[in-house]
């Protein structure tokens, strides 16, 4: 009797305890397949773990029994303890439980069959694609797509690189996006771009250049008292004006659309040229008044007249339809956005129409004194204003609050907002230039002497 319990007990003793490895008192395994060296632990148990058993198999497909008849173990368990594999079966990828064990059944009149897979080592990505460089003033935007090898790891940014080289501005520097503009580039200067792929590993090689681009300055188009639509193409270092002059006239309004120029002039014309200024063709007068203020949206033109009316054309100005009166003062600058009209009138109001001018709301005086210029960008709206002041609102005319004064402190009369930079044009004849939000300006070369009715960038 003693005897019979001192081997029961070595028996439960060695099942519950780590075996030696190889085929086994718990477990037969046999392995074919791709050849491998992988070391795995198997339990009777893996919800335990309790009587397992370690093995070094040398192949990938494996074959399991246990060595225990006629008895089923619901929760065998196997945990693979080589790095660089996992289980591939067990109900597609195993997902191992808390304790690192993927769980099977396993007898010994059935075996299981286990599938090993090797995990490929996560590499850098690909090189993504680079696509089109477009150059813009001292910025260029780039594109590119993503590569199509990912490294095994997935993408987390994209870094772009320019030649010659430019710090990288935050929005092209570990961007999730596949395009990104690129800031703080030299107008005149070539430039060409790479892109890199980045992954939890690291940063892939670089992508081909880009095509070469060229950041150029905007055009610069003005209407002076002079009668002139005098042009810049090096940010206001020079002027050319047009070979005709619009009228001969004071030239109050000028409006660039594709490449047709309009100009509203003193002698309360609209002016257009198809050929850059080197010939003019009037429209209908819209009223017969001065034409202090043109704007174009789609098909549809528009004047403001010193008569107090917003003339609008829909036949390219061959007839002309005044809206309802904003408030009976010269109409000193129209700005469309959408369906909403702005004007700025003689009175020193900011009026606004949402029904295509059948009535006007007025919104609070900027400052006071005549408006010559209204421009909206945004939820940001514009004023220039007789006393000298780009008087800004940010809560759709119920208050304003006035930049510092442009250098000259002399009458704005026309105010341009092309993305973060401001342009006003002035009585004393300058074009004043912030690229601070209006914090400080600087003067271009003055475009004739004369004063400076009216500022169009682009086209």
């Amino acid at each position: 009797m003693i005897k019979r319990m001192v081997a029961t007990l070595a028996l439960a003793t060695l099942l519950m305890g780590q075996a030696f490895a190889g085929n086994g008192l718990l477990f037969n395994v046999s392995a074919s397949g791709t050849p491998a060296n992988v070391n795995i632990t198997l339990c009777l148990n893996g919800k335990g773990p309790l009587t397992c058993q370690n093995y070094t198999v040398s192949a990938l497909n494996l074959k399991v029994i246990t060595t225990v008849p006629n008895h089923v173990y619901p929760t065998a368990g196997i945990k693979i303890n080589t790095p660089g594999y996992t289980i591939g079966n067990l109900g597609l990828t195993c997902v191992p439980s808390g304790n690192g064990y993927c769980l099977f059944s396993a007898s010994n009149n059935s075996s299981a069959t286990i599938l090993i897979q090797s995990i490929a080592a996560a590499a850098v990505p690909g090189a993504p694609n680079i696509g089109t460089a477009t150059p813009g003033n001292a910025q260029a935007t780039i594109n590119w797509i993503a590569p199509v090898n990912n490294g095994g790891s997935s993408i987390t940014g994209y870094t772009v690189t320019s030649t010659p080289a430019v710090t990288t501005p935050s929005a092209c520097k570990n961007t999730t996006n596949t395009s990104c503009i690129f800031t703080g580039l030299t107008n005149g200067i070539s430039y060409t771009f790479t892109v890199v792929a980045i992954n939890a590993i690291g940063a892939s090689a670089s992508s081909a250049p880009s095509n070469a681009v060229t950041p150029v300055f905007p055009r610069i188009y003005t209407g002076t008292e002079n009668g002139n639509v005098p042009i810049s193409t090096n940010g206001g270092v020079s002027w050319v004006p047009t070979v005709q002059q619009p009228d001969g006239s004071p030239v109050l309004s000028v409006f660039v659309s594709g490449t047709t120029l309009y100009a509203g002039t003193n002698n309360g014309n609209v002016e257009v040229s198809t050929d850059g200024g080197m010939s003019w063709t009037s429209t209908t007068q819209p009223d017969g008044s001065s034409v202090l203020s043109v704007f174009v949206s789609g098909t549809t033109l528009y004047a403001g007249t010193a008569s107090g009316n917003v003339e609008v054309s829909t036949d390219g100005g061959a007839s002309w339809t005044p809206t309802a009166q904003p408030d009976g003062s010269a109409v000193l600058s129209v700005f469309v956005n959408g369906a909403t009209l702005y004007v700025g009138t003689d009175n020193g109001n900011v009026e606004v129409s949402t029904d295509g001018g059948a009535s006007w709301a007025l919104t609070v005086s900027p400052d006071g004194s005549r408006v010559y210029s209204v421009f909206v960008s945004g939820g940001t709206w514009y004023a220039g204003t007789e006393n000298g002041n780009v008087e800004v609102s940010t809560n759709g005319g119920a208050s304003w609050v006035p930049t510092m004064q442009p250098a000259s402190g002399s009458i704005v009369f026309s105010v341009f907002v092309s993305g973060a930079t401001l342009y006003t044009g002035t009585a004393d004849g300058n074009v004043e230039v912030s690229k601070d939000h209006g914090t400080s300006w600087i003067p271009t070369a003055q475009p004739d002497g004369s004063a400076v009715r009216s500022v169009f960038v682009g086209g």
